[in-house]
């Protein structure tokens, strides 16, 4: 790509990490990609999740924000994805799946606590379209997951793909 830049993305189906992993990303100068730990998954956007999931936003955003190595964060991983293609709208039959959360939740809290920096709803996501209208993994907008190589094409195939950050 030769942005010249390395980063790494602190994964939405993972942990937030220790004060320890931040501050020698800060030293290193390695970039952070920050998920909220929503990944793969419908959430139930009513109590007691809603509250808990605020506190948890509000209190990594405010622990976070002064490492200068955190340069994006991002609503989760794969969730808007999931509602698109993973059969939940059926399964979920009107219930509320977590959209609020990429959408209103997280970005609310960013921009409060810490509205220097880009928050993305999800990854992968096409921002600015509507989830109905444009896939969230649309190769064209926002960023992208390659998953062709794990159920449908040998692995060479990648070096034909062009990577969307």
């Amino acid at each position: 790509l030769g942005a010249h830049l390395n980063l790494v993305r602190v994964w939405g189906g993972g942990i937030y990490e220790s004060e320890d992993f931040y501050d020698l990303c800060d030293e290193r100068g390695l970039l952070v990609w920050q998920d909220f730990l929503l990944a793969c998954a419908a959430y139930p956007e009513e109590s007691p999740l809603l509250e808990e999931l605020e506190a948890e936003a509000r209190e990594h955003v405010a622990r976070l924000t002064p490492h200068p190595s955190l340069v994006v964060w991002n609503g989760g991983n794969e969730n808007l994805w999931g509602f698109r293609d993973w059969g939940w709208p059926d399964e979920l039959e009107g219930r509320t799946w977590g959209l609020r959360y990429a959408t209103e939740l997280f970005p609310a809290v960013v921009a409060e606590l810490d509205p220097t920096r880009p928050y993305v709803e999800n990854s992968p996501a096409s921002p600015g379209y509507d989830l109905h209208d444009v896939h969230p993994n649309d190769p064209d907008h926002g960023s992208h997951h390659q998953w062709e190589v794990w159920n449908r094409v040998d692995y060479t195939a990648d070096r034909d793909e062009v990577p969307r950050f």
